[in-house]
């Protein structure tokens, strides 16, 4: 009878995982200097290393899908560093004026770990249901014309020329633009469209590509010459550098969305294409830091990258959600299922445009509010996460409620990226498994936002290409 090498290397990294943290609470954190509010902060590691274990193992290990593996790396930095980083530093002050209360701030740490445990749970569950196992090599098949594409990317070239508001913001590689958050234009949902345009573009740009180099009768070749795949390897470092704005979370996404596509269809330089875009990505992010004035020099990236403040900004701990506990507490204001749909459709795409001249406070205002209380300006920069979205709206019981149906989304995207063979809706479906996986340290108006400006280019035009090819194939076979 043949045993499973794997499940006692699983307990045996459980029980040690546990042992060395237990250690690390005797001998390394000093009880005396920590914050009261963060004490309970010591459960969360604890919490990660069960729900990993015994419920996000089998997916992991089994299934290897984006949304899984992204979604469990996420989970530890947000559970696991930053907890430790917080143990270890006696606690968070933060940034608003007014510290939360340690109620709030235990609070938080149960509501986070109940975000965890539920969402491990479904992972667990859908991840088996719905994610096929992987497979060693995936067909992908290419529309035989990209007409429609080069049409496509060549007026919107023309467009962000001769439109001074539309190029506005627009960075490429180490060239950081910053002038681009408060413009004006950016509320005329023409110019948004075609900036967005713009975005869409490149990713079609690579497909033009790929389907030149790879495509044989609309099937493509995996085994392409290494001066072929360099060139795709030159023009994805291209597409991850040049974007409109200084968000990190999408350049990541970009990032890694394209390397899982370059590695998926030419698994014979997947070491190359996962090493040479995630290093061109992470050094873009430090760029984009330094830009921001995060940092003090590019040097500091490096430094500062085990620094609690660095850490809580990016995956958005106790602190912020405490702090949305608080933003109903310190305001007079009522948040209402109106203010729910409200705050849902006014981040899509086309619609916010038309709901932006309505004044109804969301979930987010209040956020700000209470973040920027005993400051001399408004902190607008502070994002509320998920968790403390769903509590603000549902209460305690129903909090992650939001997370489940984010997380649900992404299990999607990841039974599409392994049952889909068309060369677009795979990458699409890489990009959605990461940038949904991000889905703890963001909260549903930037996922919608942000999802829903991408759907409402790139599925249209995708479709009119598909129909144009099909038209030309059909009148050739005539």
């Amino acid at each position: 009878m043949m045993i499973n090498s794997k499940i006692p290397l699983r307990y045996a990294l459980f029980f040690l995982a546990n042992i060395l943290y237990i250690i690390f609470l005797l001998i390394v954190v000093d009880w005396d200097l920590i914050i009261k509010g963060y004490k309970i902060t010591a459960v969360l590691p604890f919490c990660y290393i069960f729900c990993f274990f015994l419920l996000l193992w089998k997916p992991v290990i089994n299934k290897k899908s984006p949304f899984v593996v992204l979604f469990s790396f996420i989970a530890f930095i947000r559970y696991f560093v930053l907890s430790i980083l917080i143990l270890s530093n006696g606690g968070y002050e933060g940034i608003s004026g007014l510290d939360p209360s340690n109620n709030s701030l235990n609070l938080a740490a149960i509501l986070m770990i109940y975000e965890l445990i539920i969402v491990s749970i479904f992972v667990n569950i859908w991840s088996n249901k719905y994610i096929p196992e992987p497979l060693q090599l995936k067909n992908i098949r290419t529309q035989k014309q990209t007409y429609v594409y080069l049409a496509f990317i060549l007026i919107i070239i023309i467009t962000i020329i001769i439109i001074p508001e539309a190029h506005q913001g627009l960075s490429f590689l180490g060239s950081i633009n910053l002038n681009v958050e408060d413009n004006e234009a950016l509320s005329n949902i023409f110019i948004l469209g075609i900036r967005e345009c713009f975005i869409n573009a490149k990713y079609f740009l690579i497909f033009v590509f790929i389907t030149i180099f790879s495509s044989y009768k609309g099937q493509l070749k995996v085994d392409i010459s290494f001066a072929k795949y360099l060139v795709l390897l030159l023009l994805s470092f291209i597409v991850i550098g040049l974007r409109i704005g200084i968000n990190r979370k999408k350049l990541l996404a970009d990032t890694l969305a394209i390397s899982l596509l370059l590695g998926t269809l030419f698994p014979k330089y997947k070491r190359i294409t996962y090493f040479s875009l995630i290093a061109v990505g992470t050094i873009l992010v430090a760029y984009t830091t330094f830009y921001r004035g995060m940092i003090e020099s590019y040097d500091d990236f490096f430094d500062d990258f085990f620094d609690v403040d660095f850490f809580q900004a990016y995956f958005l701990g106790q602190y912020n959600v405490a702090i949305a506990i608080e933003s109903i507490k310190f305001s007079s204001y009522y948040l209402n299922f109106k203010s729910l749909l409200y705050d849902l459709f006014r981040s899509v795409f086309g619609i916010g445009s038309l709901l932006k001249n309505i004044d109804i406070l969301v979930a987010s205002d209040l956020f700000i509010n209470r973040m920027s209380i005993g400051l001399s300006s408004i902190r607008k920069s502070q994002i509320i996460p998920l968790i403390g979205q769903g509590y603000v709206y549902l209460g305690v019981l129903l909090a992650p409620l939001f997370s489940l149906i984010f997380c649900r989304i992404g299990i999607f995207c990841d039974r599409l990226y392994r049952t889909t063979q068309q060369l677009e809706i795979t990458f699409l479906s890489c990009y959605g498994s990461f940038y949904l996986a991000q889905f703890m340290i963001l909260n549903m108006n930037i996922i919608l936002k942000n999802t829903s400006f991408l759907l409402a280019i790139f599925i249209p035009v995708f479709l009119l290409n598909k129909f144009f090819s099909g038209l030309m194939i059909k009148k050739k076979s005539l």
